[in-house]
């Protein structure tokens, strides 16, 4: 269990450590991102001010107020709707010239990052699985519309006995429900699906281009890799916050 507990903690700061890296890259759009939230908590703030002042002004109407009463909280009312209006308009401009300006300088920075790669490099994650992650894989972090919540990298214990490094037979020995890997033509390489305390989680595997051609590995197609025996590189979970 501390065994556990440890890597828990270490796949909780190299997650923060990987946002940290990410956040370099607002930049000049550093003010947008810090007023975005200000201006929708206003916005929210504003609208359930609203209401405990229709209620105020039910009550004075109960009581037998006159006009000038009525036209004073008419008055805060406008004043409230205009206000909150206005953090609305705000915070639209604000999130979405964050959210795209971020996203533009983080796909620059990858871009950037890939130049330096070496031909091994290239050759272990592929050209089109480098293509998707400068495009999808990007705009979904600028809209936070993940499709999964969960990621252990190699090193890390999805459970005890599992653990992301395993060869595909060790993992295969271990899970029953392991029969094979497939590609599903999007931002990962080959990938198995296991099922881990009822739970589905894919685990892709360091398979070349070279070795996808030569088992003829193609979108859908599961294929047993146990003869190849490629190593797992990286273990997700998939949620329901897409």
């Amino acid at each position: 269990m501390e065994k556990k507990n440890r890597q828990n903690e270490r796949d909780f700061r190299n997650g923060r450590d990987a946002w940290l890296l990410m956040l370099r890259s607002l930049r000049e759009f550093k003010k947008d991102a810090l007023l975005a939230p200000v201006t929708v908590m206003g916005e929210v703030v504003f609208e359930a001010l609203i209401p405990y002042e229709i209620a105020l002004l039910v009550n004075e109407v109960k009581d037998g107020c006159g006009l000038d009463r009525i036209l004073h909280y008419s008055g805060i009312l406008l004043l409230m709707a205009l206000c909150a209006l206005g953090c609305g308009y705000v915070a639209g401009i604000t999130c979405a010239r964050a959210s795209c300006g971020f996203a533009r300088n983080l796909r620059q920075d990858v871009f950037c990052q890939i130049q330096e790669f070496s031909f091994g490099n290239i050759d272990r994650f592929s050209s089109a699985s480098l293509v998707t992650r400068l495009t999808t894989d990007i705009q979904n972090i600028g809209t936070l519309d993940f499709p999964y919540a969960i990621h252990v990298t190699p090193g890390g214990y999805i459970t005890e006995g599992v653990q992301v490094g395993m060869t595909y037979n060790e993992l295969k020995a271990i899970c029953p429900s392991l029969e094979g890997a497939t590609l599903d033509g999007g931002t990962f390489g080959p990938t198995a699906w296991i099922n881990i305390d009822g739970n589905a989680w894919g685990i892709e595997f360091d398979v070349s281009q070279a070795d996808r051609e030569r088992l003829d590995m193609t979108v859908g197609v599961v294929v047993d890799l146990s003869e190849l025996n490629p190593k797992s590189t990286l273990g997700y979970y998939i949620s329901s916050l897409s």
